[in-house]
């Protein structure tokens, strides 16, 4: 997979996480899958898909709240 971008967030917490962001081609359209590392060490990771102009994650189970809020 080849990563189309990254993010580099700063949390409250002194915490910053790296998003990184691969484009995937689907029958339903593009997708993006997302992996970060949390501050524990655990890899995450989910898919998001653009629905109306917006970004919404569409995998389950939902991330973690730090990511969603």
């Amino acid at each position: 997979m080849i990563i189309t971008f990254i993010k580099k967030l700063e949390l409250q917490d002194g915490f910053h996480p790296e998003f990184f962001f691969n484009r995937i081609y689907t029958a339903a359209g593009i997708r993006f899958h997302v992996s970060v590392i949390d501050a524990a060490g655990q890899f995450l990771q989910f898919t998001m898909a653009d629905q109306h102009r917006e970004w919404k994650i569409v995998s389950e189970p939902l991330p973690p709240d730090w990511i969603l809020a």
